[in-house]
This record gives structure tokens, C-alpha cells and sequence, in this order.
């Protein structure tokens, strides 16, 4: 229930606030998971300041980009990394806990593996809403994207509930199974074979590879949530702050959205040069 408030939330203020306001809303977000992420990794004050100061600093910097005509090409490089970035991520919370617990006593580590996802999933759900503004584009694209990180987790808990018996990266997330991922998957795929042929905006994009970026973002919002359930058991905390009682704080419903929106994003950037 709680995930669907701050899905209804998160739409509104997709649909209905100016430009500017819109900027503002993501940057309060997102300023509020940055205080959960130096609460967790227990940042001492002159810490937290300026991982603070980091953020805004490369926030602005990345709105200026965003707001004078970006090269797509660095986009697409940029892109580039975050894959690999998130690639090294997964290693990280497969091999759990051998890897992971290298973090815990690497104070620039703390900075780094905050810093890049907070960052690029704020600033890339900004993009993807002006992607095409003038035309709308963006908004279907960065709602639908939004629903996909939606349905996989919904999806995978319903499925893994109901069928689930095979484990996997138990150590990062004991009640995560196959077949709640598979389930997650399916009910992407079905979503994205409706939207496609629902939505003349998708047209514009070949049908199987609209359908195959679907499915790499719905895994990797999967991702999204086994890191930061890896830097939770790392740092031992059950949540990642009381913002909303009994459902945890504000990384714990962005933490599929800061993969999956960036690497969506890149694909988006990608199709262009297709």
C-alpha cells in the first residue's frame, strides 16, 4: 500500500508540476535518501557536509548539462559506465559476503558508492521526463519505465510468495527466489507487449528491441535492490530510515528506481544512434 501512495505521488508530480518544480520535488527526494545513505554508512558530521556539498555541487552541474541541449554522445558514454558500474555491483552482492565487506571500513568507498547511484538515478529520472518534452515522449517514457520497476517488484513478490522454493543470494536477501524473479520478469513482458502496441509514441522504436531493454531494466531494478540490501546488512540495519513506519525509509522504494531508470535512460540515448 505504501509503495502504491508513493507511486501516485511520484506520477502526479510527473504530470501536473511546472519544469522547475518538478526539479525541486526530485531534489528533495532525493536529498532525503542522501541523509538515510549517511545515516547508514554512519558519516560523522564534517562527513555527511560534504557528501552534502558533493551532491548538490554535481546535481547543479548536471541540471546545467541537462538544461543546455546535452550531447548525446557523452550521454551515451555516460551510459556506458553506469553499465559497467552496475556490472561491478553485481559482483559485489553476488560474491557477498567475501567482496562486499570490503566497503565497510573504506571511508572513500562510502562516498563513492553513494554518490553515483543517488546521483545518476536522480538525474537521469529528470532527463527521461524531458526527453521530447514538446511531443510528450518523455513523460510516457519515464512512467512506463516507472511501472516497470513497479510491476518486476510486485511481481516478484507475488510470484515468489506464491511458487517460490529455489533461493538465490541468500546471504544479501534470504526471501528473494528464482521464481520470484522469473515471475517479476514474465509480468514485465506482458506489460511491455500491451504498452507497445497501446502506445503510438513507442512505435517509433522497433518492437523487439523495446522489448529487450524492458527486460534488462526490469533485472536490473532487481539489482537495484540487492545493493542496497547488501550496504543494509553490511552496515546492520534493518531499514534505511522510519520515513514511512513499518515500510522503511526512502531508499528502500528508490533503490530499484536508481538502477533501473539510468540504464532505461541509456537505451532510450542508444536508439538514436540506431
Amino acid at each position: 500500500m505504501t509503495a502504491m501512495v508513493l507511486m501516485g505521488l511520484l506520477f502526479s508530480a510527473f504530470y501536473f508540476l511546472s519544469h522547475w518544480l518538478f526539479i525541486g520535488v526530485i531534489f528533495l527526494v532525493f536529498m532525503g535518501a542522501v541523509r538515510e545513505w549517511c545515516r547508514i554508512v554512519r558519516f560523522n558530521l564534517i562527513d555527511t557536509i560534504i557528501f552534502v556539498v558533493f551532491f548538490v555541487i554535481f546535481f547543479a552541474s548536471g541540471i546545467l548539462f541537462l538544461e543546455t541541449d546535452p550531447n548525446k554522445s557523452l550521454l551515451l558514454y555516460e551510459g556506458i559506465f553506469l553499465i559497467f558500474w552496475w556490472s561491478c555491483l553485481f559482483v559485489l552482492v553476488v560474491r557477498y559476503p567475501s567482496y562486499g565487506l570490503a566497503i565497510l571500513n573504506a571511508r572513500v568507498l562510502h562516498y563513492i558508492f553513494g554518490l553515483i547511484p543517488l546521483l545518476s538515478g536522480a538525474l537521469y529520472l529528470i532527463y527521461l521526463r524531458l526527453y521530447q518534452s514538446n511531443d510528450g515522449l518523455g513523460l510516457n517514457l519515464v512512467l512506463y519505465a516507472l511501472f516497470i520497476v513497479f510491476l518486476s517488484d510486485m511481481g516478484a513478490y507475488a510470484t515468489g510468495k506464491l511458487f517460490g522454493k529455489h533461493k538465490f543470494i541468500v546471504a544479501v536477501s534470504p526471501n528473494k527466489t528464482l521464481e520470484g524473479l522469473f515471475g517479476g520478469v514474465v509480468i514485465v513482458a506482458l506489460y511491455t507487449v500491451v504498452m507497445y502496441h497501446i502506445c503510438s509514441d513507442f512505435a517509433q522504436y522497433n518492437g523487439y528491441y523495446f522489448f529487450i531493454i524492458s527486460i534488462i531494466t526490469s533485472l536490473f531494478s532487481t539489482l537495484g535492490d540487492l545493493y542496497i540490501s547488501m550496504i543494509k546488512r553490511i552496515f546492520e540495519v534493518k531499514d534505511t530510515g522510519n520515513i514511512f513506519p513499518g515500510h522503511g525509509g526512502l531508499l528502500d522504494r528508490l533503490d530499484s528506481v536508481i538502477a533501473a531508470i539510468p540504464i532505461f535512460s541509456f537505451f532510450i540515448v542508444l536508439a538514436d544512434f540506431l
